[in-house]
């Protein structure tokens, strides 16, 4: 790890260099010189440095905020019940300690205290070089309190911007303070900890989808054994790429990865055995969960997940689930994608091929019929306007015909919605049917999250809706 540079040098070789500029602030605020904080203030503020903090940035320069130093540690807020110096001595323990396990010099740190749930402890990084740590004023009323500030000190060092990646990172470093945490009391239970089944049963893909502004997996978990099995799997994947390739080449991996590099095959250079063992216990419900849950976010994402469904029909192709998921995958992206594509004009050909294996097992499988529908809609863009209307109406008759046979199946009620919403007629008809559609489809629990997704662009609310938030 290099020497650290002064942040008056820093300025002083480059006056645009930002975190020397932000750092240079907390330093004249923590001294006491409110003038040149004043300055630096102004800087910033032209700058627009950190616009989420404005208001904390010009209290410090003005004095109201106090600041406390550190080493490169500014402090803020501290509450009065807390162990100061012990506090202080555990985040430069744990960043002096992770920081050479990893390579990574620690960052200059703002840590700050807020009155925010003790799960909901935040790292930001708007600004290169500099790390903002909020934590929850009521961390110190947990046993536990040590293994977070390693946590998240952990989360400082290095991120790959990706939830699952870093939680599990995180989780590493709990156990690597040596202090109670909230997980399994050791390393070794959490080894042999149970996974809820819901859980191993989804892809790497998936994980590797979920959106880092999640926050303790609250959008994707559904219960608490959830959201700690998620906890747990990212900690004993990460643990195992550690094991095969040491803490640094993780964090090299995990800068490639935020910075935009395809996460799945950097993370099979790492380690192939680790990667191809996160697959062992995945299945099609698996497979289906997570790509419900990524398409409901951005309608486009989930073609990851489509190669793994073809493995199960290419092993077994008169498998009906497994053709049924395909179908629905394929026939939902295709529709996601601009008519005319080429990328589109495949996955509707791969749709027609699949419609046909499909009633050739059963002529009446309400679900090729729904098939038919989405393959029949996927023309309209692709016509001229004349027959517009003709083709509305064979693709409502197709999905109607399966609703005849599959009233409350989630995919066919959004298909419908769908169709309401391309349909040239009155946007009031429109919208009051398509409501009915959504209503019946959040009641599936595979659907809800893209039901009440999709209900969110009719300005519709779950509560109108008839579902809870």
């Amino acid at each position: 790890m290099a020497n650290q540079t002064s942040l008056e040098d820093r300025l002083r070789n480059n006056p645009y260099d930002l975190c020397a500029l932000v750092g240079s602030l907390f330093e004249s605020a923590a001294r006491g010189d409110f003038a040149g904080a004043e300055r630096l203030h102004a800087a910033c503020d032209a700058l627009h440095l950190l616009p989420y903090a404005r208001k904390s940035l010009r209290a410090m320069a003005g004095g109201s905020l106090a600041v406390e130093r550190r080493g490169r540690l500014f402090y803020t807020r501290i509450p009065l019940a807390a162990p100061r110096e012990e506090l202080f001595a555990c985040i430069e323990r744990a960043l002096q300690i992770l920081g050479k396990l990893v390579g990574r010099d620690p960052p200059l740190m703002w840590v700050d205290f807020q009155d925010i749930p003790p799960y909901a402890n935040t790292i930001r990084r708007d600004v290169e070089g500099l790390c903002h740590l909020t934590l929850s004023s009521e961390l110190f009323s947990s046993d536990a309190w040590q293994a977070t500030v390693w946590h998240e000190c952990g989360h400082a060092l290095i991120s790959a911007n990706c939830r699952f990646l870093d939680e599990g990172w995180g989780v590493r470093c709990q156990y690597k303070s040596g202090h109670p945490s909230i997980f399994p009391a050791s390393p070794e239970e959490a080894a042999e900890a149970e996974i809820a089944e819901s859980i191993a049963a989804m892809p790497l893909e998936g994980f590797l989808a979920f959106d880092a502004a999640d926050p303790a997996f609250r959008d994707i978990a559904e219960s608490d054994e959830e959201q700690i099995s998620l906890y747990l799997r990212g900690y004993r994947f990460v643990s195992s790429l550690i094991e095969a390739s040491g803490c640094s080449r993780l964090a090299d991996a995990f800068e490639q990865i935020a910075s935009g590099a395809d996460a799945l095959a950097v993370l099979a250079q790492l380690s192939p055995a680790a990667v191809a063992a996160e697959q062992q216990r995945v299945s099609l419900a698996g497979i289906d969960r997570a790509f419900r849950w990524l398409r409901s976010r951005e309608p486009k994402a989930g073609a990851a997940f489509i190669p793994l469904v073809r493995k199960a029909v290419e092993a077994e192709p008169t498998h009906v689930e497994a053709l049924e998921l395909l179908g629905r995958m394929v026939g939902s992206l295709a529709l996601n994608l601009p008519p005319g594509q080429t990328s589109r004009a495949s996955l509707v050909d791969e749709l027609e091929g699949i419609i046909q294996r499909l009633e050739a097992i059963d002529a009446q499988n309400a679900i090729a019929e729904m098939l038919r529908g989405l393959h029949t809609i996927s023309q309209i863009g692709l016509v001229p306007g004349a027959l517009l209307m003709s083709i509305s109406n064979k693709a409502e008759a197709h999905l109607q015909k399966a609703r005849d046979m599959k009233a409350e199946d989630g995919d066919l009620n959004i298909a419908l919605a769908r169709m309401e919403m391309k349909k040239p007629f009155s946007w009031v008809a429109d919208r009051a049917n398509a409501l009915g559609y959504l209503a019946t489809a959040a009641a599936d629990p595979k659907c809800r999250w893209e039901a009440v997704s999709i209900a969110s662009f009719l300005s519709l609310t779950p509560d109108e809706m008839g579902v809870s938030p």
